[in-house]
């Protein structure tokens, strides 16, 4: 699903978390008000189109190029 929509994550941004966060399953700063998007999109370069790449984006901001994944817990 990678270069399809960006995926909106749960996850908090800061610039500077990931230079010292853990390299498995970062979750993010504990404050902050933008979520991570991951993944790139179809209309990107091929080096954004990777889970690796993170941007970020306001939860109140709307973007035709940007999706969630559901999640079904049993």
């Amino acid at each position: 699903m990678t270069g399809n929509v960006w995926e909106w994550c749960w996850d908090r941004f800061d610039e500077d978390y990931y230079a010292s966060s853990p390299s498995t399953n970062p979750r993010g700063p504990e404050a902050g008000s933008g979520r991570v998007d991951r993944g790139g999109s179809w209309g990107f370069s091929a080096f954004n189109c990777r889970l690796a790449y993170r941007d970020w984006h306001l939860p109140t901001s709307g973007h035709f190029d940007v999706g969630f994944r559901l999640v079904r817990s049993r």
